[in-house]
């Protein structure tokens, strides 16, 4: 199979979803060997050898799309980072430039977006990992931490250089990482082309009246 199919998200999910589908398969042979049944094995299932050859040459595909795949430098890092946020339609993202910062400094960049809610919180940061694995097959991604959980309105993923954080509207606010590391003048943030300006403040209907 052609490794720069590893580069089409369609056929990355096919291809995910078979090897787990094939993990099952030698989940239940294994089984079935040991309890050495009379019956043979379960319905549908697939002989030992057989699952272990198919993830032989999974195995051996993502090792040659790994090899073929462009590094995951810092700038490489980043863009996906943004076009991912953009993507998910995430609000107002912008990036923070800290490299010329005196002082202590997080990360060379800070990237923010905003969602609705605690669950697009989770979504966005967790489809985010995906898509840097996908795009990165080379990377381990070890080095990376995901800070937050679940149903919190603020998740920071870590990626060493770079720092994405995916809030609410109203952790935004709270947290006010922009408040913390932009300059005064706001030279050094950089509002991402693509994604959606922030919401507009809703009026009541009292305002309305006045």
């Amino acid at each position: 199979m052609d490794p720069t199919l590893w580069k089409k998200p369609e056929m990355v999910n096919r291809l995910y979803a078979h090897v787990e589908f094939l993990k099952r398969q030698l989940t239940i042979a294994q089984a079935d060997a040991a309890a050495a049944q009379p019956a043979g094995p379960a319905p549908g299932s697939l002989p030992p050898g057989v699952v272990t050859k198919k993830l032989s040459e999974f195995e051996a595909m993502r090792r040659a799309a790994a090899a073929s795949s462009e590094p995951a430098t810092p700038a490489a890092v980043l863009g996906v980072a943004e076009k991912h946020l953009c993507d998910m339609r995430c609000r107002d993202v912008c990036v923070i430039d800290l490299t010329r910062r005196e002082g202590f400094a997080p990360a060379d960049a800070v990237v923010l977006a905003t969602v609705d809610s605690p669950e697009q919180v989770w979504a966005s940061a967790g489809g985010l990992m995906y898509q840097l694995r996908v795009t990165f097959p080379g990377e381990s991604w070890a080095h990376t931490h995901m800070y937050g959980s679940e149903g919190s309105d603020w998740v920071c993923i870590d990626l060493g250089r770079t720092m994405v954080n995916v809030l609410t509207q109203e952790g935004r606010e709270y947290y006010d990482i922009e408040g913390q590391w932009a300059d005064a003048d706001g030279g050094n943030v950089r509002r991402v082309a693509g994604a959606p300006p922030p919401s507009a403040p809703q009026q009541s209907i009292a305002d309305l009246a006045d």
